[in-house]
């Protein structure tokens, strides 16, 4: 019985990876922070110029502000490559 449900729980959470690998590859990001709304937002290239109003996801780069940054809590880890998570701006 143990074991069944072991193997539930496996079987689950590889869902849930594979639904989250799926979104991240098809633009969709979490966000938990307060910048903006909390939720699921679709990430768009935009084949145009940036325009005042529009919302731009940005990596921070790597450099020692932005490590000072997310040691004081300022900016979390995240996907980027540079280990920090994407910043909302407007």
């Amino acid at each position: 019985m143990r074991w069944r449900v072991l193997l539930f729980l496996a079987g689950a959470g590889g869902v849930v990876a594979g639904l989250a690998a799926i979104a991240y590859m098809g633009g969709f990001r979490l966000n938990l922070t307060p910048s903006e709304p909390l939720g699921l937002w679709r990430i768009e290239a935009l084949h145009r110029p940036v325009e005042t109003g529009d919302l731009v996801f940005i990596c921070p780069p790597p450099t020692a502000s932005f490590e000072e940054a997310r040691r004081r809590g300022y900016v979390r880890r995240g996907l980027c490559p540079s280990g920090f998570a994407p910043l909302i701006n407007q």
